[in-house]
């Protein structure tokens, strides 16, 4: 909305000057901070810590990926179908950050801090450890913390995203998801490069770090950040109540309509794609780089990715975030995948293989993150009804976390099938045939969600449409 003097943006009852938007943005940036680098020390430390203390691949999965998904599974379409319909003076979303927020940080804490309390209660229980070393105590007591931590973090991975959709004006929504993107990818990037080469001797303090920092960051957003008043919270099916009139609706509405499915689909094979990210480390390993080289290429990768992510927000908005995400999806598909399968057919020096995988992932894999970037949350937040963003955003997130869940498993148990058969070197060369049977699922699960967009309206009269359960059927 504008007027002859000034710019007035509108979403539901919230009114803002450029002057107000640009606070707001900042809020929401701050916020994407400290959720950034709170959300990136596990994935990248904990798969170090657990090798170092015995760990199997299986159990690194099932840690790391399968608990954490199933969890997710449960709990979100809770929390999200709860939150579309909660009411109250802070909004719908603020309350369910604010106050899972502490819980968060203690959870967190006791990830990063399993090994240094194994070793604290290894003595003191005496009897009750016996035949458990202090390593393995110390693998059972992260992965009881990481339920904890899985639990208060869904949380705070269901609603900050459908905030953006309650707040954010419609017309800027892909340019800020950009914006939002950039920085994420620039703390990343920084992480990488400054600090995850100290992943291995100073892990403890990065987490302790980590919690401090999302604590106060993700508080002083939820002081700041006002959502405006909503209409009364939607109907069940027919007007019934209870749990199972609320599993009814929840189940039928979310399954209505074909596009829907299929964008379902689409997450969960990407799901499946991206599950196998965290023994990446091991295959960069595997071709000679320590952990300051890996650390360097990735922060030169995220960094630029980052500034690319500024053009794919500009073409998403110019041609629709789903177009964006099918070129990403075939630049990973014909190019970047094949590239990296080099290593499956000969093993250059380790000079050799270090400036081959710089190149490769500057050229190739930042382009591609950049254009993928789009995938999520922008094209949901676009093609799902928007009084009910948080429910079908859930559904999208329970299939993919079950997708996940069983891609862990598999892609696991065929590591160390083929470590057993390969040796560990060869082994990890494999994640990329892994990524590239995924990214074409992915792929043709976006063309049939494409196909229905067109169907339902396409650039210029796309509603995001619901059947009407009220009719007889």
């Amino acid at each position: 909305m504008s007027s002859s003097s000034t710019h007035v943006y509108k979403v539901g009852t919230l009114v803002y000057s450029r002057a107000s938007l640009f606070i707001l943005f900042l809020w929401l940036l701050w916020g994407d901070l400290c959720y950034t680098l709170m959300e990136t020390v596990i994935p990248s430390i904990m798969p170090l810590k657990l090798k170092a203390l015995g760990a199997t691949n299986v159990e690194i999965g099932i840690i790391l990926i399968s608990m954490p998904m199933t969890i997710t599974a449960l709990t979100n379409p809770i929390i999200s179908f709860k939150s579309d319909r909660f009411r109250s003076k802070w909004g719908r979303r603020i309350p369910f950050l604010f106050f899972s927020m502490p819980l968060l940080c203690l959870a967190l804490l006791g990830v990063g801090l399993g090994d240094w309390i194994a070793h604290w209660l290894h003595p003191m229980l005496g009897a009750l450890t016996s035949g458990l070393s202090v390593n393995q105590l110390a693998i059972y007591l992260i992965a009881f913390m990481m339920v904890f931590f899985s639990i208060f973090n869904m949380f705070l991975n269901t609603t900050f995203w459908y905030l953006f959709k309650d707040v954010v004006p419609e017309e800027l929504l892909a340019r800020f998801i950009s914006w939002f993107r950039f920085l994420s990818v620039v703390v990343t990037s920084l992480y990488s490069v400054f600090i995850f080469r100290y992943a291995e001797t100073y892990s403890a303090w990065i987490m302790i770090g980590a919690a401090i920092l999302y604590l106060v960051g993700f508080g002083l957003l939820c002081l700041n950040v006002k959502e405006g008043q909503y209409p009364p919270s939607p109907p069940y099916i027919n007007g019934k109540k209870g749990v199972l009139a609320a599993l009814e609706t929840y189940w039928r509405e979310c399954h209505c309509k074909p596009i829907y499915v299929y964008l379902y689909l689409a997450f969960c094979f990407w799901s499946c794609n991206t599950v196998v990210g965290i023994y990446l480390v091991f295959f960069t390993k595997s071709i000679g780089m320590n952990l300051e080289q890996i650390g360097y290429v990735n922060g030169a990768m995220l960094f630029t990715s980052a500034i690319l992510l500024i053009g794919s927000g500009w073409l998403a908005d110019k041609y629709h975030p789903i177009r964006v995400v099918i070129a990403g999806l075939l630049l990973l598909l014909l190019v970047v995948h094949p590239a990296f399968m080099l290593w499956l057919f000969f093993t250059p020096s380790q000079t050799v293989s270090f400036y081959l995988y710089f190149a490769f992932a500057l050229f190739l894999s930042a382009p591609a993150l950049a254009l993928m970037g789009i995938l999520d949350p922008a094209v949901p937040l676009f093609i799902f009804p928007s009084e009910r963003v948080g429910q079908f955003c859930s559904a999208n997130g329970m299939w993919r976390a079950i997708a996940g869940i069983i891609g862990a498993a598999v892609s696991s148990f065929l590591l160390d099938f083929l470590i057993r058969h390969l040796g560990e070197n060869r082994a990890y060369k494999f994640i990329y045939v892994w990524q590239w049977i995924f990214t074409a699922l992915t792929l043709f699960c976006v063309l049939m969600v494409y196909k229905h967009w067109e169907k339902m309206g396409g650039d210029k009269n796309y509603v995001a449409a619901m059947r009407d359960f009220s009719e007889a059927e």
